[in-house]
């Protein structure tokens, strides 16, 4: 019975976080609302699930035509990359392929819906967003400006409003790539109880980068001693390959940091204190020295030969 109704039992999980995304709970929920969507087709293919989702998109519809519209657009957005890592986790695909095609189909969907939304509606992003810090920020530099008026913190905010404006790109990204991994994950979790088997992730000791990412990093540093003009498109794009790479070898340092554990047999404790630690600290950039110093010289290599 589980199994004939299994397509209907996810559509109406999917469907009940689409409520919850109306409510006070919409900053949890939009975490998870791919979950549903990522185990109903690596289930079913769409043929089967197309009657239980145009049944309940109809009935929100019938109900609130605008709430049902919105609700609507928002799953055919979803229901593309939904679709895919569904389709090749019935494949059986590699975990990092599942990922990565997730990643890639939500990247286009953001720039393209940015892209009718500025020709057709004249809504800029970049416009809107430098209002919305703004009116974050304003009261926060008010409160600080009072509490330590000797520190300019009207200037540190709008330097703090320019950088975060100059690296929407890479915040796109990395979103698209957080909805991608998260729904992946919880949803092999998920499928893995129901039975399910997938390929099992690469170890993280095990990841290794490009080591043409060098070349890239070495690129990147050098073009940011020419350029001089911080509002030029090629400041910007210097700014945001540099936070892409240094995310990159900071997960080169992590994984050297598991592999350091897993040889001495220390407990794997450390690496997630080293994780916690290094979010949004300097210590991110020792992490990142760490998995560029991993890529230039054969340290795993000599530490398995001494074995």
């Amino acid at each position: 019975m589980l199994q004939r109704w299994g397509n209907w039992m996810w559509v109406s999980i999917y469907s009940l976080m689409l409520i919850l995304l109306l409510t006070p709970f919409s900053p949890f929920v939009i975490h998870f609302v791919m979950v549903p969507l990522v185990v109903l087709f690596s289930l079913y293919p769409l043929k089967k699930t197309a009657v239980p989702f145009l049944v309940i998109l109809g009935i929100y519809s019938l109900l609130n035509w605008s709430i049902g519209l919105l609700l609507f657009m928002f799953t055919l957005f979803l229901l593309a990359p939904s679709l895919l890592m569904g389709r090749m986790n019935r494949q059986k695909k590699h975990a990092a392929e599942v990922i990565f095609s997730g990643f890639a189909v939500l990247l286009a969907q953001f720039m393209l819906v940015l892209v009718i939304a500025y020709f057709n509606y004249d809504f800029n992003i970049i416009h809107w967003l430098e209002k919305q810090l703004q009116a974050a920020f304003g009261t926060v530099t008010t409160f600080y400006q009072i509490l330590f008026p000797e520190i300019d913190f009207a200037t540190q905010f709008r330097e703090l409003i320019d950088l975060i404006i100059v690296l929407l790109t890479t915040i796109i990204i990395f979103l698209s790539v957080y909805l991608s991994w998260i729904s992946y994950m919880v949803g092999r979790w998920l499928l893995m109880k129901r039975g399910v088997e997938l390929p099992a992730f690469l170890p993280i000791r095990d990841w290794r980068l490009p080591r043409s990412l060098i070349w890239y990093n070495i690129i990147v540093i050098v073009a940011g001693l020419l350029i001089e003009d911080k509002t030029s498109f090629l400041y910007a794009l210097h700014m945001n390959l540099f936070v892409i790479l240094l995310v990159l070898f900071w997960l080169q340092g992590i994984s050297f940091f598991y592999f350091i554990c897993y040889h001495k047999k220390w407990s794997g404790v450390f690496p997630l204190i080293g994780i916690c630690a290094s979010i949004f600290t300097p210590i991110l950039y020792l992490f990142s020295i760490v998995g560029l110093l991993d890529m230039l010289f054969p340290f795993r290599q000599r530490m398995n030969d001494k074995e």
